[in-house]
């Protein structure tokens, strides 16, 4: 029995007013009271000692024989459950944990060391028995080699000796200082440089393109007299010559050797390629054999260099295979030519000479490995690298080359006058064209040599500052392609040429031995390693391994699993790799930048715009208008994902990370649906940049490197409202409030746009390029203050142009810029510049007093602020014949105008405003006519009035409806602004009340109902909101949200600071008159928000329907007149801003990135201190040696900082607590093992190669299953991790599979090196590896040469010969000092046991393999080893009862389910129709739903699914309609507030609710088929829960292990069949042994697992793979998986179950774009993988055993959008198959309408679930064997529900008997 404190009770909370003292760490914990149900605990707790934790936990039972009393430190970690409280450190104050109490613990301290006040809250979901005890753990490091190696085991991919040496040498101490030095080290490019992926691997790029071939994809050859140009003199090439027909004629007594080629387009080329001796080729025999003349067939095989192979067979002179001639092997011989050759005039036009030096002038391309190839082929001798620039000694004959360099031999005489022939061998050109270093003529010399694309890349925000003007002609930019828009090559002098980050050229003189031999995709060879789906892993393990900058390629790894891209949801992305490489490099240069620029460059990423499917996405509106009126929606992805994962998170969060809650307990959601679709409407207008050379890929292929542009006119135009009920434009200046000829205000923008007249940042025609009637303002003053602004001359008048200039000032106008109110493109010389105005919004609302209606060339019309000075066009009426017949007059082409501009300049003219009903242009460069643009009508001012009213929508949204007056017979309203647009925005209605049809439209006069909304006249009224001083500038803030521009940048007097200013408000009030107009409208106030100052007009504008109804006026980015891209721009930079700003993103990052860096529960005091660094850009202590950070908000210095100094990560006590750190990511323990033992590259192998860890270990690189990355953030292991409320998760990728899978590749690097041998992750075969690899004495030495079998090898070699001294050191290194002491004693018993048996050698590769498997190497907190084997798992003996299973069959994304099942019936089927679109379904299978109660009784099946067809015909499949996740009951009026215990529609936490149907979690962690087991279990059944799809939280169980299989093979333990080799085994147990109490949790989850995992496959390796089919499946993922389940079930009785549930699972249903084929495919491979399991169970009678539960997360919206895809929505249609199914029927309740007119859907076709899964799993658990009275515990929430209205029972889905 324990000592239990006494208690004194007081009022509402409990309290112990005498400080209690932690225990000692040898002494038994002390118990203490713990809170009452409805009270508070009060504690006094004094601090912990010197390096300790003292810990306060929750002490429940996880095993049922233990016992609380019994409760100790020298307890087994299994039997109870440890669920943190809180603690105290190393003599540190308490402080509140991770864990249950996280938000429940209040801490209040008398002092840093004196006793510490906790209020404790009750937790509700506590176990009903349980205790509070106090424990202490002591820990003492006096090693600072383990100090070091802990924190580099955190901090980096590896510790290795050489780090921990130079951290010494470098005088760190092993401490926080000294870690803070390493980091500022770290972040410093000086001392430590950038590793850029794409650099690393475009400067080791080196291929061969074909030799018939000018250019391959977006490069073209090396000229032959460039220096480092290749040469060879052997006569085949794999990058040419496979599959080429070859004829082998007499000449003399020798042969020629001739090559007929097929280039490109089909045209065919000779070749002779020398003189030969004879043809001569291996027989089987292995001897030379003469072949003879005739003609051949090259095929795979192709053996560089001299001396080596060429597969070839007999072909006819057609070039046909001979029959029954198989392949042989040509040894290829030194080419030669003759003097008769040279002259004989049949051959010498088939090829060229030029002369070359001798070969003392070039490099040898030493011998290659070809390690792809059987055998390990090698390349040989015979290719030359020329050192020397022929151009110099040669120019004549290199430029009678021209551009053609097929059939070009070279002539070298030796300095002993010999002549070596030599064949051009082209290599791809690849040059330098980086940001810093642009091509200087932008590629213009490539094309002139035969490249199709120009190089030079378009100007973007990553490389303004590094464009230059060309160095002679040059082509445009690549968004205009190499010709423009006009078919023709231009070419002029100053183009701006720009570059792109990383883009370096190929390093020539990088000596041959040294570099990694990359390919680019595509291109002709397959020499060396010429597989390209591996390269970029490959590039990623280099830069992790060798890289010094570990830190940031540390950090630049856990910023790609936030923002994750992955190949496996691109289209033709597998053999990409520059692409990728480009994308990972954002987090590789903003490591320690700004979280900002990762949200914009992630953000324009034309990967990440695939993968979320915004690329191409368009507005609704532009939508209906190009595409004939189509109804669609923006998609919703990325607006959702950029908030869910990248930004703010789901829930409101404190500072601290904890949840914030409403009233009832609930979290407050971040954001809702709305809100997507509101952001979505945000993420519209992008585009891919047009193709461009000098990367990888076709020329015709997609840019995937540039940033996406932005076409304003695809750009949704209306106002947006953000998540704090404001709008995205707030803060912002009104355009029309900015001052006069703005273009002449201090900050303008100017941007560089050299010779060529083009436009970035206003929408333009592409075509006005070189078009001669397009005028751009060129009469600007020579010498005035603008010309010299733009020109900056220098003494000599010569311009020095700037890529990007701010004006410094206001500077006065001059000449015709006075008559301008505004400016696109001027002229300075011949060099243009484009203006870029300040960005500003307009008011959604006017009075008519300040709208003038105008119209384009259409005939289109709508209202406009007369004040808007870039909104239309000067027009005025000079017909007096016609006067309504208007002439558009401008400066410039494109020029727009205000209203009063416009009249000035009709009166100039005598002329007057008219209402433009016609149009003329006396001058041609105002010719706006519309075939000049795409969808682009520009509009001129008229005279006419306007008025704009509201459209006010069911839900109150608002769309704006404009009334412009004197329309004639060809004029109508704009289609986006009139009276039947659908172009609603949310707004925010005073008091939430609005006029709607349900009430009459208010009864308002103003108001009347119009298709079902209410049209209104509205009323904008516009007041002053101080009249006097406001208090402070939290108040300015709260009240204002109409911008102003800065008043500095008025005109002088304008504006005079009031003497009412302050430091924290500026006040600048108007001048009228030479007096200050003080707290008028137009006063501005200037305070500072995130250390930027921030103006604010002294307005609210409101808009009014006759003062009942109001809301305040949106402002809007986006002119309905004038759509730029500029605009479009800046709305896209505020969205991130207000994300980026978000209260929540500060803590979401910190969570995120604290996770990604081993801290998988971290405390909320470092949470807190992380997000403070986050949002100060500051970390450290004046007192430290350094100081992080720019003092910038969003700063990751200071963060990553923060992360891995805080006192936290920096005490060793807190090694010893039992929650600290976390499992290590598989990917990082593997790398961590090669950089731990020194993994060396051969000489040969530069380039490793890396294959099946995607498989083995559930992690590579760029292979991320899907946007959630390798595992969630919120997963948590089964058993006491997820008992006591923490995460864990890397644990959701271990399971048998991973665990072995990984284990084999360590053992195999371990004994064997770097290949393929037992199981490991080199794409290297070998022929024999049991003989390849053994050690000799105190060294890893080879019996073979290492060349031929591995890509590299382990060489670590011990600092010492003892070994003790041994174990300590790999095991410091290995573990971060973290391996017990009773571990160690082990290790050295079996090392010396080892190197006695075998040698040191040996002993030494087993202390690695039993490292390798200890948990102290996967985790990184301590384990307290008790010294005792855990429980074997118990052989299983065969069931007697009636066997059952359940399979699940998930598919992951949200499957379209209304495509799967919808109405035949004519009524239903065109309501279907409406509600569907272009993206319903026609016909399909149909079935007869007579008796189902539906809503008609004749229903159909997608085409793609027979099966389910033939199934539900033959009473073994009933579908169950409307299915989907509920809290309760809901309708269109309460869905929100019914289900608020949930977060609808986002991916994981929906797939979380239909997998543990528990939406109060209160059975955390355990799925809804595992309590099924738990329950079943305890009834005497012997269950199994099986998976073949990793981690399946659906079977998770208390009381059954999960099974995991990989259906694509079973891969053994320790396959290894050497008889000597050592026993892994009996050390895998002994390092995993039982664990006492307090020992990391982690460390529990990996032995547990290894345990398992072990014991499983010696179980079923053997009989799994033994276990027939009777039929083949589809190797299909859905086929191999049903396959798998079908092996699984024959093992029933070796496994010893009777009761099943198997986990299968499909991703790839997230469908935002063109669902149609994906959904087909995806239907078909579901229908095919049934069909045969279904055949298959029936032909070993278990159909009747088995019951297919299909399920997804949620179903897809019924409308589609703008890219034909849908999004996610929520209730939908699914079904259940088996042979005691009660099929032929429709369960549940299909809806009687699916448009938003229905009582179940709202906008955008979202439909509310009318069935529980409740009520499904009701019927199959019933089915199953659970009784009635578990059902609660299997279903938490099934009392929530009607019975009769929403629960199926076992009779409405079952047979009759079947149970």
């Amino acid at each position: 029995m324990h000592w239990v404190l006494s208690v004194l009770s007081a009022l509402s909370f409990l309290s112990i007013a005498q400080a209690i003292e932690c225990p000692l760490s040898d002494n038994d914990p002390v118990e203490v009271p713990k809170p009452l149900p409805e009270e508070k605990l009060k504690l006094k707790l004094a601090p912990s000692k010197k390096h300790t934790v003292c810990m306060l936990a929750r002490v429940s039972l996880a095993n049922e024989t233990a016992s609380l009393d019994d409760f100790s430190l020298a307890s087994k970690s299994s039997d109870y459950v440890l669920a943190p409280v809180a603690r105290s450190y190393h003599k540190k104050p308490w402080q509140s944990v991770a864990g249950p109490y996280s938000d429940k613990v209040k801490v209040s301290c008398e002092g840093k060391k004196l006793p510490c006040t906790l209020r404790i809250s009750p937790d509700a979901k506590a176990p009903a028995d349980y205790k509070f005890f106090l424990m202490t753990f002591e820990n003492r490091v006096t090693n600072d080699d383990e100090i070091i190696s802990k924190f580099f085991k955190q901090s980096t991919f590896g510790t290795t000796r050489a780090m921990i040496s130079e951290f010494h040498n470098k005088t760190y101490t092993a401490n926080k200082k000294g870690f803070a030095r390493w980091v500022k080290d770290q972040v410093n490019t000086t001392i430590t440089p950038m590793t850029g992926h794409r650099a690393y691997f475009r400067s080791r790029a080196d291929f061969a393109i074909k030799w018939q071939q000018k250019d391959v994809g977006s490069f073209v050859s090396q000229h032959p007299c460039d220096q480092y140009s290749r040469w060879r003199n052997y006569p085949f090439t794999g990058a040419g010559d496979y599959a080429a027909k070859v004829n082998v004629v007499p000449y003399g007594d020798k042969f020629l050797l001739i090559v007929y080629s097929e280039l490109q387009y089909g045209a065919k080329v000779r070749e002779v390629r020398g003189v030969i001796d004879r043809f001569y080729a291996s027989n089987d025999a292995g001897n030379a054999e003469y072949s003879g003349a005739g003609w051949y067939l090259t095929g795979y095989g192709m053996g560089e260099g001299l001396n080596q192979q060429v597969w070839y067979r007999p072909a006819d002179s057609q070039g046909k295979p001979v029959a029954g001639k198989g392949y042989k092997e040509y040894t290829q011989t030194e080419i030669k030519l003759t003097d008769e050759l040279l002259n004989d005039a049949q051959y010498n036009t088939t090829f060229r000479v030029i002369d070359l030096p001798p070969l003392s002038n070039f490099t040898a391309m030493i011998a290659q490995r070809q390690p792809e190839r059987a055998g390990g082929r090698w390349t040989g001798g015979g290719s030359h690298r020329m050192d020397l620039n022929l151009w110099e000694t040669n120019r004549d004959q290199c430029a009678s080359l021209g551009n053609n360099f097929q059939r070009l031999v070279g002539r070298s005489v030796q300095e002993d006058g010999t002549v070596k022939w030599l064949h051009y061998h082209g290599y791809a050109d690849i040059p330098e064209n980086t940001v810093e270093s642009p091509l200087f003529d932008g590629g213009a010399s490539r094309i002139a040599r035969g490249l199709r694309t120009t190089y030079n890349v378009a100007p973007n925000f990553l490389n303004i500052d590094g464009c230059r003007l060309s160095n002679g002609p040059a082509y445009l930019p690549s968004k205009f392609d190499k010709t423009g828009s006009l078919g023709v090559k231009i070419t002029k002098n100053n183009t701006i040429v720009c570059g792109s980050h990383g883009e370096v050229g190929k390093e020539n003189d990088m000596p041959f031995w040294k570099a990694s031999q990359f390919q680019m995709w595509p291109m002709a060879s397959s020499v060396f390693f010429g597989k390209y789906d591996k390269q970029k892993v490959n590039v990623f393990f280099m830069t992790a391994l060798q890289g010094r900058d570990q830190l940031r390629q540390r950090m630049a790894f856990a910023l790609s699993q936030i923002f994750v891209v992955t190949q496996l949801q691109l289209d033709t992305a597998e053999y990409n790799t520059e692409f990728f490489l480009n994308y990972h490099d954002i987090f590789v240069r903003n490591a320690f930048g700004s979280y900002w620029d990762i949200l914009k460059e992630v953000s324009y990423s034309p990967l990440m715009g695939e993968m979320l499917s915004f690329l191409e996405s368009r507005s609704s509106a532009y939508v209906a208008f190009t595409e004939g009126g189509r109804e669609s929606r923006p998609d919703e992805n990325y607006a959702r994902e950029i908030m869910q994962l990248f930004t703010i998170g789901t829930d409101l969060l404190n500072d601290d990370g904890t949840v914030q809650t409403d009233e009832a307990g609930n979290p407050i959601p971040s954001y809702d649906n709305t809100d997507i679709q509101t952001f979505a409407r945000a993420w519209t207008g992008f585009k891919a940049q047009k193709r461009r050379g000098n990367r990888e890929g076709y020329d015709h292929s997609v840019n995937r490197i540039d940033p996406m542009s932005v076409e304003g006119e695809r750009r949704d135009q209306f106002p947006k409202m953000n998540l704090y009920q404001g709008f995205i434009g707030d803060n912002y200046p009104l355009c029309e409030d900015l001052p006069e000829k703005s273009f002449l205000r201090k900050g303008a923008y100017y941007y560089l746009r050299g010779s060529y007249g083009y436009t970035d940042f206003h929408s333009e025609p592409k075509s006005w390029i070189n078009r001669g009637n397009i005028k751009r303002f060129d009469n600007v003053t020579i010498g005035g203050d603008l010309y010299n602004a733009l020109c900056q001359p220098n003494d000599s008048g010569e311009c020095n142009h700037a890529p990007r200039i701010q004006l410094k000032e206001n500077l006065p106008c001059s000449g015709d810029e006075c008559n301008l109110d505004n400016l696109r493109l001027i002229q300075i010389n011949d060099v243009f510049y484009e203006y870029v105005r300040p960005a500003c919004v307009e008011l959604s609302f006017d009075a008519p007093e300040n709208l003038k209606k105008v119209v384009d060339y259409r005939n289109m019309a709508l209202c406009l602020n007369k004040k808007i000075p870039d909104g239309a066009s000067s027009s005025c009426c000079t017909n007096s014949n016609n006067p309504t017949q208007t002439s558009v007059y401008c400066k410039f082409t494109a020029e727009r105008t205000t209203y009063d501009m416009s009249v000035n300049r009709c009166a100039a003219r005598g002329a007057e405003m008219c209402q433009a009903h016609s149009f003329r242009w006396p001058d041609a460069k105002c010719n706006h006519r519309p075939d000049y643009f795409q969808n682009y009508y520009p509009f001129v001012w008229t005279s006419s009035t306007c008025e704009i009213q509201a459209r006010v929508g069911v839900d109150g949204f608002v769309a704006l409806v404009h009334e412009p007056a004197e329309l004639n017979t060809n004029q109508k309203v704009f289609e986006r602004v009139d009276v039947n647009n659908t172009n609603y925005f949310k707004v925010d209605w005073e008091g939430g009340e609005y006029p709607s049809p349900d009430n009459n439209c208010g009864a308002l006069p103003s108001c009347q109902v119009h298709n079902d909304d209410c049209l209104c006249k509205v009323v904008v009224n516009e007041n002053s909101i101080f009249s006097t001083k406001p208090d402070n500038a939290t108040e300015v803030i709260s009240r204002l949200k109409i911008g102003a521009p800065n008043p500095k940048s008025f005109d002088k007097g304008v504006y005079r600071k009031s003497k009412d200013s302050t430091n924290q408000v500026l006040i600048y009030n108007k001048v009228v008159d030479g007096q200050q107009k003080e707290y008028k409208k137009t006063t501005i106030f200037g305070v500072k928000i995130q250390g930027k100052r921030v103006w604010f007009k002294n307005t609210m504008s409101d808009v009014s329907i006759e003062d009942k109804y109001s809301f305040r006026n949106p402002p809007r980015f986006m002119s309905l007149t004038s759509p730029e891209t500029r605009d479009a721009i800046y709305e896209t930079d505020e969205v991130l801003n207000h994300l980026f700003y978000h209260p929540n993103t500060p803590t979401f990052v910190a969570i995120r990135l604290l996770k990604r860096f081993g801290v998988s529960n971290p405390s909320p005091s470092y949470i807190r201190a992380v997000s403070k660094a986050f949002k100060t850009g500051t970390y450290g202590k004046k007192k430290w040696p350094v100081q992080f950070g720019n003092g910038s908000y969003g700063n990751l210095e200071a963060t990553i900082a923060a992360i891995l100094i805080f006192k936290e990560v920096t005490t060793p006590a807190l090694d010893k607590y039992p929650s600290s750190g976390a499992i290590r990511e598989t990917l990082i323990s593997y790398i961590s093992l090669m950089r731990n033992m020194e993994f060396k590259n051969p000489w040969y192998a530069k380039e490793m190669r890396m294959e099946k860890l995607d498989t083995q270990i559930a992690q590579m690189p760029y292979y991320t299953p899907s946007v959630f990355s390798f595992f969630l953030d919120e997963y948590a292991a089964p058993g006491q991790i997820i008992e006591a409320s923490l995460t864990s998760p890397e644990a959701q990728i271990l399971n048998s599979p991973t665990i072995i899978g990984f284990l084999n590749g360590a053992y195999s690097l371990i004994e064997t090196g770097l290949n393929r041998c037992y199981g490991g992750f080199g794409n290297k075969a070998t022929n024999n590896c049991d003989r390849s690899f053994v050690p000799r004495g105190n060294s890893l030495s080879y019996t073979d040469n290492p060349a031929t079998t591995s890509f590299g090898t382990l060489t670590f070699n011990p600092t010492s010969t003892n070994s003790t001294d041994i174990v300590d050191e790999i095991s410091m290194i290995m573990t971060g000092g973290m391996m017990s002491s009773k571990t160690k004693e082990y290790l050295v018993q079996i090392y010396d046991s080892e190197k006695s048996r075998l040698n040191e050698g040996y002993a030494r590769q087993l202390l690695m393999k039993a490292i390798v498997t200890s948990p102290e190497f996967h985790v990184t907190n301590q384990v307290q080893n008790r010294g005792e084997n855990r429980p074997d798992p118990e052989v299983p003996v065969p069931s007697t009862k009636q066997y059952k299973s359940i399979v699940i069959v998930n598919l992951n994304g949200g499957m379209d389910s209304f495509n799967m099942l919808y109405p035949k019936c004519a009524t239903q089927h065109a309501n279907y129709v409406q509600a569907r679109g272009v993206i319903g379904l026609r016909n399909g299978r149909a079935i007869d739903a007579t008796g189902s109660n539906q809503v008609c009784d004749q229903f159909q099946v997608h085409n793609s699914l027979p099966t389910l067809q033939s199934l539900y015909n033959s009473n073994d499949l009933a579908f169950v309609a409307n299915l989907g996740i509920l809290q309760r009951p809901a309708d269109k009026s309460n869905w929100r507030r019914q289900n608020g215990g949930t977060k609808l529609f986002a991916h994981n936490t929906q797939t979380d609710e239909t997998a543990y149907i528990d939406i109060a979690d209160k059975f955390a962690g355990r799925g809804v088929g595992g309590r099924i087991l738990d329950v079943l279990k305890k009834k005497g059944f012997k269950t199994g829960a099986v998976s073949v799809a990793g981690t399946a939280p659906p079977v998770a169980s208390k009381s059954t292990p999960l099974l995991a299989v990989n259906p694509y093979g079973y891969e053994k333990y320790d396959t290894r069949t050497w008889t000597k080799k050592p026993n892994i085994r009996p050390s895998a147990k002994t390092t995993n042994n039982a664990a006492n109490v307090g020992s990391s949790m982690y460390a529990d989850v990996w032995s547990d697992l290894i345990y398992q995992s072990v014991a499983e496959n010696d179980l079923l390796s053997t009989k799994y793979t033994q276990t027939q089919l009777t039929r083949p499946f589809p190797s299909t993922k859905l086929g191999v998986q049903f396959a798998s389940v079908s092996k699984l079930m024959k093992t029933k009785d070796v496994r010893g179950v009777d009761r099943d549930v198997f986990f299968i699972e499909r991703p790839g249903w997230d469908d935002h774009a063109n669902v149609a084929d994906p959904l087909q495919e995806r239907f078909a491979e579901l229908d095919a993988g049934l069909k045969n399991f279904a055949e298959e169970m029936k032909a070993g009678n278990l159909w009747d055993s088995v019951t297919v539960v299909l399920t997804s997360e949620f179903s897809r919206t019924l409308k589609g959008n703008a890219a034909n895809g849908t999004d996610h929505a929520w209730g939908g249609n699914y079904f259940v198959a088996g042979g005691s199914i009660k099929g032929k029927k429709i369960l549940g309740s299909y809806p009687s309408d699916l448009t938003t007119n229905g009582p179940l859907v709202f906008s955008p076709g979202i439909v509310i679930p009318t069935t529980p899964w409740e009520g499904v799993w009701h019927a199959v658990s019933k089915w199953f064997g659970v009784d009635d009275e578990d059902i609660p515990n299997i279903l938490p929430n099934i009392g929530s529900f009607e019975t009769e209205k929403h629960i199926l029972q076992e009779s409405d889905l079952f047979e009759t008997g079947s149970g």
